[in-house]
């Protein structure tokens, strides 16, 4: 999918003497649209995803609070630069780059800003479009915080020293999960994860857990936006009263087959 040509733009700024950037998920899927009788695609980002505008929204009074208030800040003005990425990878990277290098076209090593200095960046809430993000201001040395993103390699300290984040990685829920199966003694499971980079590592970190704690896993099954409508024989032939779900779901629509499963608990990480 191409940088460029996303149309209908979602984006939010105020000029300050201290500019923060924001990425927020708002709108939760990126969708080709085209006119009838024309050939030309545009990239529209639509479903919007109310808990994140909710974020959004915090984020903006937070701000004005902050400049409203003389005993915090006295004698600067903070100011925002926010993009809504519409949780996809290709757009996050393009508004890094977009506020980077201000209200122009995207420089990488510019930047067209007219007023204030780039303190760092906020978001986002996926771990999807978060490491992408990381990677890239990790080379300019920006500060990120993220205030959803669990993935486990987001921890490591000299790949990226300037990502912080307010909430645990996903090695604590791997701990809690596996002891809260064992507690209850439903050591026969199943999982059902995105299939994903972020998938494939939440199987084999939780794999390691659960196998520590005598847990034996009936199946694993990788859900793609190209499968996610189709029921996986492992699911319809389970005999696992227990499905763990996790990865990348709320891109998947993983809802779909669960429909199907015979079971009577479901643990969603």
């Amino acid at each position: 999918m191409p940088m460029i040509g996303y149309t209908f733009e979602y984006k939010y700024s105020q000029d300050g003497d201290i500019v923060i950037g924001g990425i927020f998920s708002v709108h939760s899927v990126v969708s080709q649209w085209s006119e009838e009788g024309s050939f030309i695609e545009y990239l529209v980002c639509t479903g919007v995803y109310q808990r994140e505008y909710r974020h959004l929204l915090a984020f903006i009074f937070a701000i004005d609070e902050i400049n409203r208030s003389p005993d915090i800040l006295p004698n600067i003005t903070l100011g925002y630069h926010v993009y809504d990425s519409c949780g996809h990878v290709n757009k996050a990277i393009k508004d890094v780059l977009q506020i980077l290098s201000g209200h122009t076209k995207e420089a990488p090593n510019y930047s067209c800003m007219e007023r204030g200095a780039l303190a760092g960046f906020i978001g986002d809430l996926h771990s999807d479009t978060t490491l992408q993000m990381a990677q890239l201001l990790s080379l300019y040395g920006y500060t990120q915080i993220s205030y959803g993103a669990r993935d486990t390699l987001l921890s490591d300290r000299k790949m990226y020293p300037n990502f912080f984040r307010t909430v645990p990685d996903d090695e604590m829920q791997y701990v809690a999960i596996a002891k809260l199966l064992e507690r209850l003694k439903w050591n026969w499971v199943g999982i059902l994860t995105s299939d994903d980079e972020y998938g494939e590592r939440e199987i084999r970190h939780l794999s390691k857990h659960l196998s520590d704690h005598g847990i034996c896993i009936e199946f694993k099954i990788l859900v793609s936006i190209n499968n996610h409508n189709k029921i996986p024989p492992e699911l319809r032939s389970s005999t696992t009263e227990v499905l763990i779900i996790c990865g990348s779901l709320l891109q998947l629509g993983v809802y779909i087959p669960l429909s199907l499963h015979k079971g009577n608990a479901e643990i969603f990480l």
